[in-house]
């Protein structure tokens, strides 16, 4: 297997914690270096990492086949159409960017240079996800799917979250997660939609929000949001059982949380192996990059999520103060 070079534009916490270590844990690629607007913090993750300090526009103009953005939300268009335009290939932080127009441009960019495009949502690529798929397809009919993703707010004031101009607020957030679940058990297909967000005058952006969806034959409810209690889960009832699962959006690696499947009152546990989806996920862009499809469903499915994320811009549902 060839290794192939990554870069890592943007020194977040997510890649300190999570996508650097599953970097240097993945056998098809090799860090080749990280970046920041600041040279202190690019010189220390470089250190820590045992890699090369660069700035911005250094990492574009370097050898690395593949730049991965860790940047506010605000900022991904911008930087991924730099990235895409110096013939890399990009794999972009979750939300993909704050619209379905960006989005599309940068997949089309990336069509016309023969480059890869994808949205990094890692939590789809864990075995929990592929094993919660098998176990519906002898439920039958799914009538009821709840997704729920919320934490409570941080202490640090400053956090890129509470920054509207840099995308932030929990529509760019933690909606993704259990929105791209929904669609990924009953389709984007449905009938109608209600929703309800609630802002955060202190900060000015949404902290919560709330959705119902109303398909042919089913309903689906979500909720996420910056100022809950911690909740991670899923609950899917279908006419012959009850499956739930917790810590299912972000799943520490070492993490053996089992799948629940209730049977009129019977409870039986389905054991779901540990597994780094950071790691996972890294390798289906490996894949992708190794064997380009003209069809891409990733892409697609990104687009599908940002179009209704604009749709719910201009709903005509309540914000509360």
């Amino acid at each position: 297997m060839k290794c192939m070079k990554i870069g890592v534009l943007g020194c977040s916490s997510v890649a300190n914690k999570s996508m650097i270590p599953a970097i240097n844990a993945c056998e098809c690629f090799v860090l080749s270096g990280v970046s920041s607007r600041d040279p202190d913090k690019s010189k220390l993750y470089a250190d820590k990492f045992s890699t090369k300090a660069y700035s911005y526009e250094e990492i574009l103009n370097s050898d690395v086949d593949v730049i991965y953005v860790s940047l506010p939300v605000g900022l991904h268009y911008v930087w991924g159409k730099k990235i895409l335009e110096s013939g890399k290939n990009l794999l972009m932080e979750k939300t993909f960017t704050r619209t379905h127009e960006e989005a599309k441009e940068l997949f089309d960019i990336a069509r016309s240079n023969n480059l890869v495009c994808m949205e990094a949502l890692m939590y789809e690529y864990h075995p929990l996800q592929f094993q919660i798929d098998n176990l519906l397809l002898s439920a039958g009919e799914v009538k009821t799917v709840e997704a729920h993703f919320g934490f409570p707010h941080f202490k640090d004031t400053n956090n890129i979250r509470y920054s509207g101009e840099l995308g932030g607020g929990a529509m760019l957030d933690s909606l993704i997660y259990p929105l791209s679940f929904v669609f990924r058990i009953l389709g984007n297909d449905f009938k109608n939609f209600n929703s309800i967000s609630f802002h955060d005058n202190k900060h000015g952006v949404d902290e919560r929000g709330y959705i119902q969806f109303e398909y042919k034959n089913a309903i689906a409810n979500i909720s996420y949001g910056l100022s809950h209690s911690y909740r991670n889960e899923v609950v899917v009832w279908t006419e012959n059982m009850m499956l739930k699962a917790d810590r299912v959006f972000s799943r520490p690696k070492e993490c053996k949380n089992p799948i629940e499947l209730v049977y009129d009152g019977d409870r039986k546990m389905h054991k779901c192996k540990p597994s780094d989806h950071f790691v996972n996920m890294l390798r289906a862009f490996y894949t992708r990059l190794i064997t380009p499809s003209t069809h891409d469903i990733a892409r697609e499915n990104t687009l599908i999520r940002l179009n209704f994320i604009d749709k719910m811009r201009t709903a005509n549902y309540g914000l509360q103060g």
